[in-house]
């Protein structure tokens, strides 16, 4: 695992398509604490319209479940979530024997299958985080309602980029499906259960979430994007755009730069970028173009982190083993570095 710093940039010149093309600098709208707050109050009113509602939401709580298949967690919670149309989530909350008093929010992606899944949150468990589940939604559990849609008629929302079929029939907007949820299942545990601190951690069409969620919420300390969204001019032109990852009416709001910077900064707040080194979609050169405008931006606004991990080993669109233990090993030294800040 490979660690990309200033010095490490400063000693690289970059040739790259999005370098040549501008200044990603110019690219980035925040340069302030009060621009971050202005562009949180714009990103809630944009996905919910009425923010006070989404907050008074309380899940359907199912308690004391069990599944062998989780042997390293003694207590199991399910959370359930049902917003317009029938349009559910369902997370899952594991608790180790041996708490940390810790939260990991796992988002997973689009494509991740159960086995997958459980090894990460079970790597976690041994670790002795509380770790809370969740799918995209119309994945895994989560509802897959049918629509009535005029001039179409009755359409199965099997595939999140249907949700544009239900544009300016939500309150706010249908982006809402992704974050409304976990806003709501982090209330819930906020409120009943004490946490030193909470981490995200996506993976793919998850670390879309994580990058979006962290933005808003300023209770999550730590987020983990692992081969998440990335500036759409480095993206592979051939390759299919998602609804949520080419939305023209959240970048009309925010960029992708505006989001690390959102979801980085503040006391005790960090962001890491892992990136798979063998993925096609770009190069690290690519990703170190927008590197230092970022950081830098983070630092002149005050407190906050931003890094980008480079996984040297891994050859699929997945989260590693290697990438789960410096997520662990970054969380300690996070954790650590707060400390000594606040002591000082």
């Amino acid at each position: 695992m490979r660690t990309f710093d200033l010095d490490v940039i400063n000693r690289k010149k970059l040739h790259n398509r999005f370098a040549l093309d501008y200044k990603v600098i110019d690219l980035i709208s925040i340069r302030s604490q009060q621009e971050i707050e202005d562009k949180r109050s714009q990103l809630n009113e944009f996905l919910f319209s009425n923010t006070k509602f989404v907050k008074n939401i309380k899940p359907i709580i199912y308690k004391n479940l069990t599944d062998k298949r989780y042997k390293n967690a003694i207590k199991i919670t399910k959370l359930e979530h049902t917003m317009e149309y029938g349009i559910n989530s369902i997370a899952y909350l594991f608790q180790p024997k041996i708490r940390l008093e810790k939260l990991i929010i796992y988002c997973s992606g689009h494509n991740e299958k159960f086995e997958s899944s459980k090894k990460k949150i079970e790597f976690f468990l041994d670790k002795g985080y509380d770790v809370l589940s969740i799918n995209m939604p119309l994945m895994g559990e989560n509802s897959r309602p049918t629509i009535y849609v005029k001039n179409i008629g009755p359409l199965v929302l099997a595939h999140h980029d249907r949700f544009k079929f239900l544009e300016g029939k939500v309150e706010g907007h249908p982006l809402k499906f992704f974050i409304e949820p976990v806003l709501v299942f982090v209330d819930y545990l906020y409120n009943n259960i004490s946490y030193k601190d909470k981490t995200m951690i996506g993976v793919s069409g998850g670390g879309w979430t994580t990058t979006l969620y962290a933005a808003l919420d300023t209770r999550i300390n730590n987020s983990f994007s692992i081969l998440g969204p990335i500036p759409l001019p480095l993206k592979d032109p051939s390759k299919y755009d998602c609804y949520e990852i080419s939305n023209p009416d959240l970048f009309s709001i925010v960029n992708y730069l505006d989001l690390y910077i959102m979801g980085a900064s503040g006391i005790g707040r960090a962001r890491v970028d892992i990136i798979n080194k063998y993925e096609k979609c770009c190069n690290i050169e690519d990703h170190l173009s927008y590197y230092e405008p970022v950081f830098k931006a983070i630092k002149s606004i005050g407190e906050g982190s931003y890094d980008i991990k480079l996984d040297e080993i891994n050859v699929q669109h997945t989260l590693s083993k290697e990438s789960l233990r410096f997520i662990h090993s970054k969380i300690i030294e996070l954790e650590s570095f707060n400390r000594v800040s606040k002591s000082s």
